[in-house]
This record gives structure tokens, sequence and C-alpha cells, in this order.
């Protein structure tokens, strides 16, 4: 059974997406994997995510160490030179 949480004001829609999803889940595909299938995709992907977050966390760890030496020039001369485009300045 999948729950769904919804917050805000507005739960009126709630019924409505319970009445979108509901018959969804409980129709059985035939060629839909198994729990455990999804289960080993999402840790796959949970690994990937993890490592990507360790790496960006060691790079911006660099940055803040020219950053609390208020050495503004080196944490931007640091931002330029990581290879990780979702950490680098414009």
């Amino acid at each position: 059974m999948y729950l769904i949480h919804v917050y805000g004001e507005n739960n009126s829609n709630l019924n409505q997406i319970q009445q979108k999803v509901e018959p969804q889940v409980s129709q059985k595909d035939s060629n839909s994997p198994n729990e455990m299938e999804i289960i080993e995709g999402l840790m796959q992907t949970h690994d990937v995510t993890l490592s990507t977050l360790r790496s960006r966390l060691t790079k911006l760890q660099v940055v803040r160490h020219f950053w609390e030496r208020s050495d503004i020039k080196g944490a931007i001369n640091a931002l330029r030179k990581l290879p990780d485009q979702s950490v680098q300045a414009v």
C-alpha cells in the first residue's frame, strides 16, 4: 500500500490524487518488475547520489577553508577550479 502525504492548507485534492493513484497501484502488470528489482534499482541510484553528494561536500569544504580565513580571492579561485559545475561560481 502506498501512502500519500499532502501538506498545506488545501487538502481537497487528496481524494482526487488517491482516486488516480490507487487504481494504478492495484492493477498488477505481468511485465512489471518485482519489489526486489525496484529496491535494487533504488539502492543503485542511492549509492550514486550519495557518492556525488560526498564529492561535492569535499569540494565545498575546500572553499569553506578559504572563506573562514577571510580569503575571498582564494575561495573564488577554488570555486573556479572545481570540476563540478553544480558548485562553481558564475
